[in-house]
Parts: C-alpha cells; structure tokens; sequence
C-alpha cells in the first residue's frame, strides 16, 4: 500500500509540475505535449489513491474522476484546435 501512495503521490507532483506548462500567450491558449502529460498523470495519480472507491461504485469519486478526465480532454482539444491555428 506505501509503494502505491508514493507512487501516486511522486505522479501527481510530476503532473503538476508539467501542467504549468499551460499559459495564455496573446490572448491565446498555449499548451504543449507535456501539459497534456501532466493531466494524464494527475487523473492517474487520484484514480490510484482512490481505486478501491472506484471499484466499489462510489458517487463522488465517479464524479470527480469524470471531470478530470474531462478537463483533460478540452486540453487535448484545445491543443489540436492550436495546431490548426
């Protein structure tokens, strides 16, 4: 249980640490690959602190794990809508 806690816990400050690559740059969003990595690793990271709740059905953990994973995804769009731009 302590390799799994430190494990998650090392991922989610990876995470944020990457994620502060997002920034606005003229009045435009900005991200880069590794922000979107971070997000991956933030969801990662409180899926594996809370994956008995998960297994058991739990309401808030569900809800919150579906946002995260949602804010990730308009990261990714965001980031592909850039690419275009």
């Amino acid at each position: 249980m302590q390799k799994r806690q430190l494990g998650a816990t090392v991922a989610g400050l990876g995470g944020i640490l990457l994620m502060a690559s997002f920034s606005v740059q003229d009045n435009w969003f900005h991200s880069g690959w590794l922000g979107i990595c971070g997000s991956g690793l933030i969801v990662g990271a409180y899926l594996s602190l809370n994956w008995p709740q998960w297994q058991t059905h739990n309401p808030r953990v569900r809800k919150v794990t579906w946002w995260l994973l949602g804010l990730c995804l308009v990261l990714v769009v965001l980031r592909g809508l850039e690419t275009l731009v």
